[in-house]
């Protein structure tokens, strides 16, 4: 595609090398010119505009056709801009700056001073760009046209704060929200974020959110669009530099959703910006990310940008349009026009046209070994992200692990502490009752309370320490109980016992934890391993260690802690 609107250039230009038609200044070419030019075809626009200006006469011009040329040439000065010679545009902003004094224009006088600025501030020629704004605001002051004056003064502000005159910067933008209708919110917003930005590189980033935090709601019911998008991502930018992490991460999605609708190039602009978030929020994998993100669409515009080629057709089309003003050179050819063979004409066409195809051939083989490179290092990133999600996948597995161990041993503790708690309760009761059979003197109301205390001290953490295992074993090792009753037929018993013994605790403190003769633990055991299909000599923890290794492994590790 890009090869053939090259050709198409090529055939349009041609003609104007080779032929100069002599036409009169007209009010449908200029409109034709503007017309192309608001369609994006930006060298058949230079071709008609040129050719009208080339033709415009040079003595006893009307006034209505110095307006025409003026329009004229403020649209060339344009098209220049806009594929980045800025050299040749500010050549034809001057001509049109000249005839705007001289018919007495001055509204557009002070726009196309307003646009010279615009290409010196881009340069980085502050002091030039100042200048030719105070002459747009004199003129504007004058027409009291408000929304040139708040243009001027914002721009003004901008002057300002890029040589760190950040109060004056500040000044020049409250101006300019004073002549800031008060039904214009998306205009006033947008000061607000220039304001924003100036206390940002100040470093007084609670100030910055403040200004941002009024614009946003100024542009709340608006759709977000290249021009607020900037308010939101700034926002991102300073609530990650006072490391509000929560509220930066609640506006990510919005964002990202708005980006999506946006022109690639501010697309492109927005993801380097968050990239820049992502490092101060300390996340890399995210900056990462953002970063692959913004180096696609800067190759997909780069692939599909044929300014460059057009800037060289363009270069080439304006030394042949200066030699067509030498007159000798113009007589000659108009004398020999009609005795050149059409084989001589149609040689030269072709050699130009192979010339201009090797051109286009070499360019794209040089953009395919550019494309090749950059798909490869594209390739290596994203193997660099999967390798640090690896990492960072491995590093909360072993977390995870540790802290199971850890949560294993504190309800081991737990449960050998209230154990040993029950032990002595059974031995304080037996004591008691011991007391009250040998001491015959003592009155028959102290030996009930004796007894009571006995059957209270007995049975005073029966069910408490049950139930409290159940719940914490559980939420260390969620479903273990469950998968095994669903796998043997185990009554609740038997599943507390293998609770008991997966955490690796002997036939003793079983006992003194149920209130069991050692004996019946013993027997529960071996009841158990018939239930659960073991030989007498097999190692009940080690089995229940392997059944809980064996369904990790099938179902994933349990990422649930407390």
């Amino acid at each position: 595609m890009a090869m053939r609107n090259l050709f198409t250039c090529l055939l349009l230009l041609l003609p104007a090398v080779c032929l100069r038609s002599a036409q009169n200044v007209s009010s449908s070419e200029v409109a034709r010119g503007e017309a192309l030019s608001a369609r994006g075809e930006t060298a058949s626009s230079l071709l008609v505009l040129n050719r009208v200006i080339e033709n415009f006469p040079t003595h006893g011009a009307r006034h209505a056709d110095s307006l025409l040329l003026l329009r004229a040439l403020y649209q060339n000065a344009a098209n220049y801009q806009q594929i980045g010679n800025r050299h040749q545009a500010l050549s034809f902003f001057r001509q049109a700056i000249t005839i705007a004094k001289a018919t007495g224009e001055r509204k557009r006088l002070a726009s196309l001073y307003n646009n010279v600025f615009g290409i010196y501030y881009a340069n980085h020629e502050y002091s030039q760009a100042e200048d030719l704004l105070q002459m747009s605001l004199s003129i504007n002051l004058s027409l009291h046209d408000s929304v040139a004056i708040r243009n001027n003064y914002n721009n003004y502000g901008l002057v300002c704060y890029e040589r760190a005159q950040y109060g004056r910067a500040l000044s020049y933008m409250n101006r300019a929200l004073a002549y800031t209708a008060s039904s214009d919110r998306v205009g006033r917003s947008l000061i607000l974020t220039n304001r924003a930005e100036v206390f940002c590189r100040q470093g007084l980033y609670a100030q910055a959110e403040r200004e941002l935090y009024r614009a946003l709601l100024l542009q709340r019911g608006h759709t977000l669009e290249p021009r607020t998008i900037q308010t939101s991502l700034n926002m991102t930018l300073v609530k990650s530099r006072l490391g509000k992490r929560g509220e930066v991460v609640r506006m990510l999605p919005s964002v990202y959703a708005a980006i999506r609708q946006l022109p690639l190039p501010v697309q492109a602009n927005s993801y380097e910006q968050l990239a820049d978030v992502h490092f101060t929020l300390g996340d890399s994998l995210g900056a990462l990310r953002d970063i692959i993100r913004y180096q696609a669409i800067n190759d997909s515009l780069q692939r599909t940008s044929n300014d460059s080629q057009l800037q060289q057709l363009l270069v080439a089309y304006d030394a042949d349009r200066l030699k067509q003003h030498n007159d000798n050179l113009r007589q000659t050819v108009n004398l020999y026009r009609m005795k050149v063979s059409h084989r001589t004409v149609m040689v030269y066409c072709v050699a130009a046209f192979l010339l201009i195809l090797a051109v286009l051939v070499i360019l794209l083989l040089r953009r395919m070994r550019i494309d090749k490179e950059k798909s490869r290092q594209i390739n290596e990133q994203q193997k660099q992200l999967l390798y640090y999600e690896q990492q960072e996948h491995r590093r909360k597995q072993q977390e995870l692990s540790l802290e199971i161990d850890h949560k294993n041993r504190q309800l081991t503790s737990y449960t050998i502490d209230m154990a040993s708690v029950n032990e002595f309760h059974q031995r304080i009761a037996k004591a008691l009752l011991d007391l009250r059979e040998k001491t015959d003197n003592l009155p028959a109301e102290t030996c009930e309370q004796l007894g009571e205390l006995a059957r209270s001290l007995r049975h005073f953490n029966d069910k408490p320490l049950g139930d409290d295992f159940k719940v914490y074993f559980d939420e260390v090792h969620p479903g273990f109980l469950m998968r095994l009753s669903q796998r043997y037929p185990l009554s609740k018993t038997d599943l507390r016992l293998c609770a008991y013994l997966y955490l690796g605790m002997t036939t003793k403190e079983i006992a003194a934890l149920t209130f069991k003769e050692v004996r019946s633990v013993e027997s529960s055991r071996n009841r158990l391993r018939k239930k659960l299909g073991l030989p007498p000599e097999s190692n009940l923890h080690t089995f229940l260690s392997q059944f809980s290794a064996d369904e990790m492994g099938e179902n994933g590790p349990d990422t649930h802690l407390p």
